[in-house]
């Protein structure tokens, strides 16, 4: 039991099965339980693993000194299991502030860190002293000639987490919302430092083990989608389960986003046409067929072709990954034949009945002796479809439908 939570796996199972993996991503709508997990995972692991709570906002404007503290680990270990064994309490706190991190890495250490943070970020930046005369005055970091209390609060983040990442004497970090107070550059620049394995290992090389609980889709692990894994929650029961496919990835990724790609300026789905009178529309159509604006594009790509088509068409989109159910194949040869009856009958001047005499020659459409050309017909047609517009069944079942529930 964690946290009075029914966890499947165990904490201490699922680091058994992720102890040879140096990442690993967890990820999970709001009060999912990621952070408990985490939690967990490092009460299993003890004072050799370190616990980064979600509020680690630092002002350091001089770095002050202080004596070596040869028994901080079991303090820390201390303050964590003090906190976090209350059931009314939620531990978010991090008990290593920016000073003192600066403070307990060695020069070289610090060093490495001013040179990743400006590579990280951009800028240089620098260790000084306050009074350059004096070499007993206290110190600060710059950036562009700009004390560090006065960067952006961000800046100060990343550099909390990269100095806590540095220090040798754990060998797991188990991180609460990384991506808290990051720009999204900022986010993708420290998510594939951390997925490097070489420049993971030769910044970190004491880490064996680096866990996140993110709300953040930048920091899932592309390269490697089975580092991933989705936490859930039913009541008191809490599930872990891990990403197989790159499909999978992709579905988690679009969830992360809010399932809107609207948002970051892209179409919820995409559907293939064969004319100009096609697309216009189906457009149209689609735009009055009901709430479209989900996503993702796994199963959103649809191709709609007339019912005259070269015999190897439909295995050679299934070849390149359009599901077979996704081919729209009209009954006819022509769009026309599926624009609403009412409205054709009312432009032809004939009864729906008679549109079964409906006849299409090269860019010409007649209706007994009634001719109009294909994009005159089509702009009119679209032109006076409204909310109300019955769709012809055939349009409904065979795209809307199908097309509408790939994006829900």
């Amino acid at each position: 039991m964690l946290f009075d939570l029914e966890t499947d796996p165990d904490p201490w199972d699922f680091h058994g099965m992720r102890a040879t993996s140096p990442l690993t991503v967890l990820s999970g709508a709001n009060n999912s339980g990621k952070s408990a997990y985490l939690k967990g995972l490092k009460q299993h692991l003890g004072r050799t693993a370190y616990f980064m709570g979600p509020v680690r906002f630092y002002h350091v404007h001089q770095i002050g000194s202080q004596p070596k503290n040869d028994n901080e680990l079991n303090e820390l270990e201390n303050q964590f299991l003090s906190v976090v064994q209350h059931p009314q309490q939620n531990y978010e706190q991090n008990f290593l502030d920016l000073n003192r991190i600066l403070i307990s890495l060695t020069d070289t250490q610090r060093q490495t860190l001013l040179d990743l943070c400006s590579e990280l970020i951009g800028g240089k930046f620098t260790l000084q002293q306050v009074d350059p005369a004096n070499k007993l005055s206290m110190h600060y970091v710059d950036v562009d000639g700009t004390n560090l209390g006065h960067t952006s609060t961000g800046t100060r983040l990343l550099m909390t987490l990269l100095g806590t990442c540095m220090d040798t004497r754990f060998s797991a970090m188990l991180i609460d919302e990384p991506e808290l107070g990051l720009s999204p550059r900022v986010q993708q620049a420290f998510a594939d430092f951390l997925q490097d394995p070489v420049a993971r290992k030769d910044v970190f090389p004491h880490l064996a083990n680096v866990y996140l609980a993110t709300h953040s889709h930048v920091f899932l692990d592309r390269r490697e989608p089975t580092n991933n894994f989705t936490v859930s929650r039913e009541g008191k029961r809490l599930s872990v389960s891990q990403v197989q496919s790159v499909s999978e990835l992709h579905q988690l990724q679009f969830n992360l986003l809010g399932n809107d790609l609207e948002t970051i300026f892209l179409p919820s789905a995409l559907v293939l046409v064969e004319g100009k009178t096609d697309h216009k529309y189906l457009e149209r159509a689609v735009e009055l067929g009901g709430d479209l604006q989900k996503s993702p594009y796994r199963g959103r790509l649809f191709v709609v072709v007339d019912s005259v088509h070269d015999a190897s068409l439909k295995a050679a989109l299934s070849a390149i990954g359009i599901p077979s159910e996704h081919i729209v194949e009209w009954e006819k040869n022509g769009i026309e034949y599926v624009y609403p009856s009412s409205l054709m009958a009312n432009k032809f001047g004939c009864s729906e009945e008679a549109l079964g005499e409906l006849a299409i020659d090269g860019d010409m459409v007649e209706v007994r002796g009634v001719t109009f050309r294909k994009s005159e017909l089509c702009d009119d047609i679209v032109m006076r479809i409204t909310p109300e517009t019955v769709l012809p069944a055939e349009l409904d079942d065979k795209l809307l439908k199908p097309l509408a529930s790939a994006i829900d």
